[in-house]
């Protein structure tokens, strides 16, 4: 909690440098946005799930819109479709003495929505970063069951429905990125986004575990003029 209560105050210090040089627009939106990448899903708050847990990747993908406050300081705003959940292991045996194990591949989809203080620095305004948070809803979450035997054969796979998770996801969000201008007021923008829930989302295994994903996205920005 330390570490985003730091950057937090970096931002605003930043945003506050040199901003008599920059007159915000009276326009609501500045800037619009496409959004879409993907990254790795963590999950969080539980030894024995963390213990647990295998690779799994999501991906988010929708639009965004910034308003500048100054030329160094502006609110980012987004509409995200996020894939989030996690590939838990679990080993057992059989009545019979024989090992086993059981992979839960959980998919979750929240409708996400972001809401990001971000800096800008450089000579040229082209590295950003920022942090704040989001709140998502839940739209739609499924298992699929493999189950292997001591060989590491699979024995079975189902999918099926689940509903082991909770309605909302709540957490912070950080961001540091790079973009590069083109031609008619465009640009092209690259960021690291490191979001972290806060509220436990769903189970693995019966322990709870909060959400964490890492992602890498791109964005395509139009000033609206």
């Amino acid at each position: 909690m330390i570490r985003f209560a730091f950057l937090l105050f970096i931002i605003f210090w930043f945003s506050n440098a040199n901003a008599q040089d920059y007159f915000p627009s009276e326009k609501v939106i500045d800037e619009y946005e496409i959004v879409a990448g993907g990254g790795i899903l963590l999950n969080r708050g539980n030894d024995y799930a963390v213990l647990d847990r295998m690779n799994k990747y999501g991906y988010s993908f929708g639009i965004g819109a910034n308003k500048f406050l100054s030329r160094n300081f502006f609110l980012n705003v987004r509409i995200l479709y996020d894939l989030r959940g996690f590939r838990s292991n679990e080993n057992y045996y059989n009545i019979d003495g024989t090992p086993g194990s059981t992979i839960i591949d959980r998919s979750i989809n929240y409708v996400s929505f972001y809401f990001i203080p971000t800096v800008r620095i450089g000579s040229k305004k082209n590295i950003f970063a920022g942090v704040g948070g989001f709140y998502g809803l839940l739209d739609q979450a499924q298992d699929q069951l493999i189950t292997k035997n001591q060989n590491n054969q699979v024995i079975s796979t189902r999918t099926l429905k689940t509903s082991e998770n909770t309605k909302n996801d709540v957490g912070l969000s950080v961001r540091a990125g790079y973009s590069f201008n083109l031609k008619n007021n465009k640009k092209i923008k690259i960021e690291i986004v490191d979001n972290v829930g806060l509220v436990y989302f769903t189970e693995s295994f019966g322990y709870p575990i909060k959400s964490n994903s890492l992602s890498v996205l791109l964005s395509f920005s139009v000033w609206n003029r």
